[in-house]
C-alpha cells in the first residue's frame, strides 16, 4: 500500500502518471468525486477498473454488490479481495482523490479490501487529507509507504535541474 497525502496542486496525480508511463504499468485507476461517497457507486467503479486490468473479475464482484444480504462495508471489501484470488501478474489499483468519497462506508470497504488483498494486488491511495484507514498493522509489517507534500516538493537543486532541462539553458 502506498498512501500519498498532499494539498491540491502538489503533483500527486502527475507524479503517478509519470511513474506509470516510465514503467509501462497497467493500472486499475479510479478517479473519485463526491458522488462516489455512495458505497455501491464506489465499489462499482473499483470493480470495473479492476476488470480492465484483470478481465473477468467484475461479475463476481457485482454479485456481491447486488446480494440482498450484502455484507457490511469492511466485509464487502474483504470479499472483493477474496474474489480476486491471486492474479497471475501484479495488479495495481489507484484510488485518486479518495478524500472526495470520505464516508465511513467507503473507508470500511477500502480497509477491508487492503487487509484481505491477495499478495499481487497493490494499492495506491491519493488524497488531499489523511485517509481514515486503520493502517497500524500494515505499518508494523512494513507494508505501507506514506508520502506527503514535503516528499513531492523539489529541492532548490532539483528545481534548477528541471528548469535547465526545460529551458535548455543555464538558469
Amino acid at each position: 500500500l502506498v498512501v500519498i497525502v498532499a494539498p491540491a496542486g502538489h503533483g500527486k496525480t502527475s507524479t503517478l502518471v509519470s511513474w506509470l508511463r516510465q514503467r509501462a504499468i497497467d493500472a486499475a485507476w479510479v478517479t473519485l468525486d463526491h458522488r462516489d461517497a455512495d458505497l455501491t457507486r464506489f465499489a462499482t467503479h473499483v470493480a470495473l477498473a479492476l476488470d480492465d486490468v484483470s478481465p473477468g473479475v467484475s461479475p463476481a464482484l457485482f454479485t456481491l454488490l447486488t446480494a440482498p444480504d450484502r455484507p457490511a462495508p469492511a466485509a464487502l471489501g474483504a470479499a472483493f479481495a477474496e474474489r480476486l484470488s491471486d492474479p497471475d501478474q501484479d495488479v495495481l489499483l489507484i484510488l485518486d482523490d479518495l478524500h472526495e468519497a470520505d464516508t465511513p462506508a467507503v473507508a470500511g470497504f477500502v480497509g477491508g479490501l487492503i487487509l484481505a488483498a491477495p499478495r499481487r494486488l497493490h494499492t495506491i491511495i491519493c488524497s488531499r487529507v489523511r485517509v481514515p484507514l486503520s493502517l497500524s498493522r500494515l505499518r508494523m509489517t512494513g507494508d505501507v509507504e506514506e508520502l506527503t507534500g514535503t516528499d513531492l516538493r523539489f529541492s532548490v537543486e532539483e528545481t534548477g535541474q528541471f528548469l535547465r532541462l526545460e529551458a535548455g539553458a543555464p538558469v
